[in-house]
């Protein structure tokens, strides 16, 4: 197992990043503390002469061990664990690389864990039931408090695929 190693923090130089994600700031001897996402995400507030910033830790640690980002490209935790900031397991990735990633690892946020969700699984399952007996989105809707094409949607699977 290898030793860590330490750099500058791209864009920032008052702050310091180790290979397994800890961040250092110029007014502290001791490591920053990280905000946890909801998500589990490590992120804090970078400052430099008056310029705020926030910023995602495996954000920081690939532009400060690999490059700066690419592209179109973003950072992934390779072991689905965003509390895992060591360079070892992050990656720059496409959009669509990602979510394939998410989805293996059963950390895509869809259904009941999307933050916007209204529906849950045992609702969307009463709608297509009552859909299917013949009942009408539009009468659904209310009651599920959602709109006439939200009702429709999850009640013939365009939305919420994943319920069975």
């Amino acid at each position: 197992m290898g030793g860590v190693s330490f750099a500058p923090v791209h864009g920032f130089p008052r702050y310091t990043v180790c290979s397994d994600g800890t961040l250092y700031g110029w007014k502290h001897a001791a490591a920053l503390n990280p905000k946890v996402t909801k998500w589990g995400y490590r992120e804090v507030v970078l400052t430099d002469r008056g310029r705020r910033r926030y910023c995602k830790i495996h954000t920081i640690v690939l532009e400060a061990f690999v490059c700066p980002r690419p592209d179109g490209l973003e950072a992934a935790h390779m072991d689905g664990n965003p509390a895992n900031n060591d360079v070892s397991n992050l990656a720059w990735v496409t959009h669509a690389e990602n979510i394939a990633h998410k989805e293996r690892h059963g950390t895509k946020v869809v259904g009941e864990r999307h933050h916007l969700a209204v529906l849950s699984e045992p609702k969307v399952r009463e709608l297509r039931r009552r859909y299917a007996a013949g009942e009408s989105a539009q009468s659904m809707a209310a009651e599920f408090g959602v709109s006439r094409h939200s009702a429709w949607r999850a009640a013939t699977g365009q939305s919420w695929k994943h319920v069975t």
